[in-house]
């Protein structure tokens, strides 16, 4: 048989399998139905009670010799928006942010916490390099003394504004 038939006969018999399949799909649209598909969920289970734990008194009791101190938290201030007050240490500002990240990558380096804030509020970027926040003002002073042995640079405290 010719090459050229063979293919001919394969493609009508194709064709023609595919009229076999798809027209009456294309022509029978009453057997579509369309409705709600209804299925059965069954209801939340209901959760367990809770169990009611009651609290017990912890017993302190001090050994022979040795008293029994009670540590009481620091009450600390704070401000209008009930966040505490805190302090920290402005050690420079700087025109250049490469100069003020310098500065505080050598007292990162140190063992220090510090870090750049800048001043979005004037007309030239002001980079400040401060230490901190701490919460008691104390702590703070006792960095700025450190920092001068240190690195030799007096700061000046300021409280801590996130």
């Amino acid at each position: 048989m010719d090459d050229g038939l063979k293919q001919r006969l394969i493609g009508a018999i194709i064709i023609v399998a595919a009229a076999i399949i798809f027209i009456p799909m294309v022509f029978n649209d009453a057997d579509h139905k369309t409705g709600d598909i209804l299925v059965d969920i069954p209801a939340r289970p209901e959760p367990p009670p809770p169990q009611l734990i009651k609290p017990t008194q912890p017993s302190l009791k001090a050994e022979e010799g040795v008293e029994a101190t009670v540590k009481q938290e620091e009450v600390t201030e704070q401000d209008s928006g009930n966040l505490p007050i805190s302090w920290v240490l402005q050690l420079a500002s700087f025109q250049e942010p490469k100069n003020a990240e310098a500065l505080r990558d050598r007292l990162r380096k140190a063992g220090y916490k510090s870090y750049v804030a800048y001043r979005p509020d004037q007309t030239d970027t002001m980079a400040r390099v401060l230490i901190g926040p701490e919460l008691d003002r104390k702590e703070v002073e006792r960095l700025a003394v450190a920092l001068k042995e240190e690195f030799k640079l007096e700061g000046f405290i300021v409280r801590y504004l996130p």
